[in-house]
């Protein structure tokens, strides 16, 4: 979907730490390539803007005494947010499938959102699903599959988490606006990481400003609002950013 391809932004972040590459053992491509990856992450979630490229469907076969899926695929890492999860009764769906060709005529029905807590105290039963929750990177529903349930799908609307870019050639899943901001994004990680606190500002200040720039033009519902983005800290974790 993006224009620019990984190569291509190594090349843009090595370009806009200027000459620093030049002999310097600290700017290796690998380290490059993960500043590059951390900045798409980190526009990619949903507080950031709601990417439309990024809400998917992904089909969940039920599996027989399984009560705990992991929801990712070979395109996509896993799931910022669930914003539903539905079950069919459609069993054509053999594996798990990001925006499977189901049965849209099948009966559905809707699960009830829940917390951890509670799956962990009610999930002791055999037979369809009613709740759902998510814990960490899983989904967890409230019964285990029977044998006569295994295979019906569980469809789940979600904003996904897209995989890492690891092939030259590869591109990214959002509109090809947001190039230049992961690539501002992937400079201001590399000046924290070499350690230089000035151009490491600078370039966290150009980031926020060209991420609140892009989603105001792309603004769904109004959301609109600023964001704050705190540096301490934000070279181990991509949650150290703090978004209003």
């Amino acid at each position: 979907m993006g224009d620019l391809t990984f190569t291509d932004f190594k090349d843009e972040v090595r370009f806009r730490l200027g000459g620093v590459e030049s002999g310097n053992p600290a700017i290796t491509n690998a380290r490059v390539g993960d500043w590059t990856n951390w900045a798409y992450q980190w526009v990619c979630q949903p507080r950031v803007y709601r990417h439309p490229n990024l809400e998917v469907t992904l089909g969940i076969p039920l599996v027989e005494g399984v009560s705990e899926y992991v929801p990712e695929d070979s395109a996509i890492r896993g799931l910022f947010q669930i914003y539903a999860v539905n079950l069919s009764d459609d069993t054509s769906v053999s594996s798990i499938t990001l925006s499977p060709n189901y049965d849209r005529t099948a009966h559905r029905r809707q699960l009830r959102p829940t917390t951890w807590r509670k799956i962990q105290r009610i999930q002791t039963s055999t037979g369809l699903p009613t709740r759902y929750t998510r814990w960490r990177t899983n989904l967890f529903i409230d019964r285990a599959p029977s044998s006569a349930d295994a295979g019906k799908l569980l469809l789940v609307d979600a904003y996904a988490r897209p995989a890492k870019l690891t092939q030259a050639a590869s591109d990214t899943l959002i509109e090809p606006e947001w190039d230049e901001v992961i690539s501002v994004g992937a400079a201001y990680r590399g000046w924290l990481a070499l350690g230089d606190p000035e151009m490491a500002e600078d370039a966290r200040e150009n980031f926020g400003r060209q991420v609140n720039e892009i989603a105001s033009q792309f603004a769904m519902d109004g959301d609109d609002e600023p964001i704050e983005m705190n540096v301490e800290g934000a070279y181990d974790s991509m949650d150290s950013f703090t978004v209003y």
